[in-house]
């Protein structure tokens, strides 16, 4: 043989080995129709991918996994499926989808479904692969919680769900707890399945008030669960005391009817009463909760009375077990008494003396060197300090400062019945002026031998610490002056 002719046959020799050991990516179209060695019937795909290189919505390779004649690819969340070119290698003569030839790394389709890919050997017969892209777990999962308020008084609260997934949400899974479920846990929803999920939903929240967080899940045809979506909401259930009063038809000793004065759990009432009565009292009130006690005791509204000598605690409890606590204070506010005129002074109306026909001054002399004001119910000492017994004609009257006034009565220096005793406002201590008639300007059947000079108060002169106010029994004025001064004094309960 001629070299040259030699030289060409090595050369296709080695053109051959080459062809038959080249990357497995195309067609192993080595095998040729009519091949003595038997493979002339063979078909099958060896590899199926997406490469990032040929495919611009792609960041990643991926790769495909065949099972006998089915591939399935999972790509990442949301990766849009159309337009996709894959590479693949196969033995056989060729492949098609549909009538279309398919070219590895060229042939673009769109693989929001499943594919058929035709394979056909050298022999002429066929063998079908179904081809399935998948777009991972639904994506975009959201959850609102009563259309975005920051709180509710009801545990059943509706919830706005939405998810995307090309291969179509199947349900969704609603929990307190944020532990993702598996596809197959119970408890699931199953809704319509669809590509573009939104819907609402009732979901009960757990007891007692907090920050709730809800959390959601969904899930897909092919069971893939997405990330969890979370809303969160304030629980309050109604525990509200909304109205609360006093009433004259159903506690006799008020001169007229008290409505409380609601702020946050705080509920203030003003009481038209006497001083020194019973503060045992029959309130109303109207609530939002399941019920009412006062130290574990059921409170029925119009029925059951309490001591408001201090403030009570009213609990409100939910449906929850769940509790509000009111304190109620009752602040016993005395009527003011006349000013005891009788006398007219001009033809004019609208003296003193013209009202005439309520609250007129008047005082009960208790036998005990107290005497009561039946007008305030304010209890007084009889006799100014110093004096005692019968018309208060037994020693001297004292003076004192005001600090040690003060600690007179406060520690009840006279001896006298009852307690609570201590120096009177200068509002309590100017209602026992007499208005008119001469010095001493008191009622001195009441008040014997009663001194026509300054008595201390307990209320400090506001535009200077160091001085308090003081009335004068001689012509019934009020002044201040300065609390080292020495004056007379009376107390009161």
């Amino acid at each position: 043989m001629k070299p040259a002719i030699l030289m060409a046959v090595l050369l296709l020799a080695l053109t051959a080995c080459k062809k038959a050991t080249e990357s497995p990516i195309g067609s192993f179209d080595e095998y040729q129709a009519g091949d003595s060695s038997g493979f002339s019937s063979t078909k099958e795909i060896k590899g199926f991918y997406f490469k990032a290189a040929t495919n611009s919505k792609l960041t990643t390779d991926y790769t495909g996994t065949i099972s006998g004649t089915t591939i399935t690819v999972q790509l990442a969340n949301s990766t849009t499926r159309t337009a996709l070119v894959p590479e693949f290698a196969f033995k056989g003569k060729s492949i098609q989808v549909g009538s279309t030839e398919q070219v590895s790394g060229s042939t673009a389709n769109d693989f929001s479904s499943t594919l058929t890919y035709t394979l056909t050997a050298f022999d002429g017969t066929t063998t079908d692969y179904t081809a399935s892209v998948y777009s991972g777990s639904p994506s975009s999962p959201s959850i609102t919680l009563a259309s975005g308020a920051t709180s509710t008084s009801t545990k059943a609260v509706t919830v706005t769900l939405s998810a995307q997934d090309d291969d179509g949400v199947v349900g969704y899974y609603l929990s307190e707890t944020n532990t993702a479920p598996l596809a197959s846990a119970s408890g699931w929803t199953t809704v319509t399945t669809t590509a573009s999920y939104s819907g609402t939903a009732s979901f009960t929240l757990s007891n007692s008030d907090a920050t709730k967080t809800v959390y959601a899940w969904f899930k897909d045809s092919l069971g893939n669960v997405s990330d969890s979506a979370n809303d969160t909401i304030v629980l309050s259930l109604p525990k509200a005391v909304s109205a609360f009063s006093l009433t004259n038809a159903l506690n006799s000793l008020l001169l007229a009817d008290a409505t409380g004065t609601i702020s946050g759990t705080s509920v203030s009432l003003p009481a038209r009463m006497k001083e020194n009565q019973s503060m045992v009292l029959i309130p109303t009130f109207t609530h939002s909760g399941s019920s009412v006690t006062v130290g574990g005791t059921a409170q029925t509204s119009g029925t059951s009375s309490q001591d408001f000598t201090s403030a009570v605690s009213y609990a409100v409890s939910d449906t929850d077990g769940g509790s509000a606590s009111y304190s109620v204070s009752v602040t016993v506010s005395p009527p003011i008494p006349d000013t005891g005129q009788t006398t007219s002074y001009t033809t004019t109306s609208g003296e003193d003396n013209d009202y005439n026909t309520s609250n007129q001054p008047s005082y009960t002399d208790n036998g005990n060197s107290t005497v009561t004001d039946e007008v305030t119910g304010l209890i007084w000492q009889q006799c100014s300090a110093g004096l005692s017994g019968t018309n208060c004609a037994t020693g001297t009257a004292t003076t004192y400062t005001w600090a040690n006034a003060s600690s007179y009565c406060t520690n009840n220096t006279a001896g006298l019945t009852g307690s609570g005793w201590r120096l009177p406002t200068v509002t309590e201590l100017a209602y026992l002026v007499r208005n008119e008639g001469s010095a001493p300007t008191i009622n001195t059947t009441a008040f014997p031998a009663m001194v026509s000079h300054f008595y201390w108060s307990s209320t400090t002169y506001a535009l200077d610490s160091t001085s308090a106010w003081i009335v004068y029994f001689g012509s019934g004025y009020v002044y201040s002056n300065v609390k080292t001064s020495y004056y007379y004094v009376r107390c009161v309960r």
